[in-house]
C-alpha cells in the first residue's frame, strides 16, 4: 500500500500539519507518496534516533534563511512526544540563532585577502587582546578556526560578544555534545544557507566527539527534504487559480 493510501505516520517528520498534508495529497498524490519515502528512508533506516531526527527537522525549520512556522510546530510537537524536553528544543533554537555570524566569518577573511592583494596593511593578529579572546574561546568552546582569526583581528570585542552569545547552549544546554554538533552541521548545510567553511569546522568537531560518518550524512539527508516546501507553497495556489479560471469559462 502506498504512503498516501494509508494513515500517515510521518506528520512530524514531514514537517506538516494534518490539513497541509491532506491538501498536498489531494493536489499531487504521486509527488506526496514519493516525498513520504524520501523522508522515511533516513528516519527508519538511518543511524539517528527518531528524537534526534525531529531536533534536526526543527533546526532546519527555524533557520533564519527560511523560517517555516508550521514545520517548527510539527517538529517541536513530534520531538516532545518522542521524549525531548522543552529545554532541548530551546537549545536547538539557540544554536540555530548563531548562524548570523556567518556574515562576519565569510566577510572578514575576504577583506583580509583583498587588503593583502592591494598591498595594504591588515590588522594585527598578534595583539594581547586577540590572543586573550582566542584563548578564552578555546577554553569555553573547545575549538578555534582561522575563520575567527580575521574577526578577532578587526574587532576582538565583537568576537568576545559572540563568544558569550554562542556559549549559552554549550554551557547551559542539556543536549549531548554529539547531538549539539549534529545541529550545528544542520545549520551549516541547510539548503537555503550553505556554508562550507563552517560545515567543515563542525564535521571535524563532530568526528572528534565520536559521531560516525553515517550519522553526519543522515543530517544532510534530513535537511534536504526542505526542498518540498516549494510544492507545499505552490500546489494549493495553483489549485486555487485553476478553480478560478475554470469557474469563469
Amino acid at each position: 500500500m502506498s504512503g498516501v493510501e494509508e494513515p500517515n505516520k510521518l506528520i512530524g517528520a514531514l514537517g506538516l500539519g494534518e490539513d497541509a498534508w491532506s491538501t498536498v495529497r489531494l493536489d499531487d498524490a504521486p509527488l506526496a507518496s514519493a516525498y513520504e519515502e524520501l523522508v522515511r528512508v533516513p528516519r527508519e533506516r538511518g543511524p539517528l534516533s527518531p528524537e534526534v531526527c525531529e531536533l534536526i527537522g526543527l533546526a532546519a525549520s527555524c533557520a533564519c534563511s527560511g523560517i517555516d512556522r508550521d514545520a517548527i510546530r510539527a517538529h517541536a510537537r513530534a520531538a516532545l512526544e518522542l521524549g525531548a524536553t522543552a529545554e532541548q528544543l530551546r537549545e536547538v533554537v539557540q544554536i540555530v540563532s548563531t548562524m548570523g555570524i556567518h556574515s562576519v566569518t565569510m566577510g572578514t577573511p575576504l577583506v583580509m585577502d583583498e587588503l593583502t592583494a592591494a598591498g595594504l596593511e591588515p590588522p594585527d593578529a598578534t595583539t594581547a587582546e586577540v590572543t586573550a579572546v582566542r584563548d578564552d574561546f578555546i577554553a569555553r568552546r573547545g575549538y578555534w578556526t582561522p575563520l575567527f582569526e580575521a574577526i578577532a583581528s578587526f574587532d576582538h570585542q565583537f568576537l568576545r560578544a559572540y563568544m558569550e552569545y554562542s556559549s549559552i547552549p554549550a554551557e547551559q544546554g542539556t543536549l549531548s555534545p554529539k547531538v549539539r554538533e549534529l545541529v550545528f552541521i544542520a545549520v551549516n548545510s541547510i539548503t537555503t544557507h550553505l556554508f562550507p567553511d563552517g560545515l567543515r569546522v563542525h564535521v571535524k568537531n563532530a568526528l572528534s566527539q565520536g559521531v560516525t560518518p553515517n550519522e553526519i550524512v543522515a543530517v544532510f539527508e534530513l535537511v534536504s527534504s526542505i526542498g518540498f516546501r516549494s510544492a507545499l507553497a505552490a500546489l494549493p495556489i495553483i489549485a486555487d487559480e485553476v478553480a478560478i479560471v475554470e469557474a469563469g469559462r
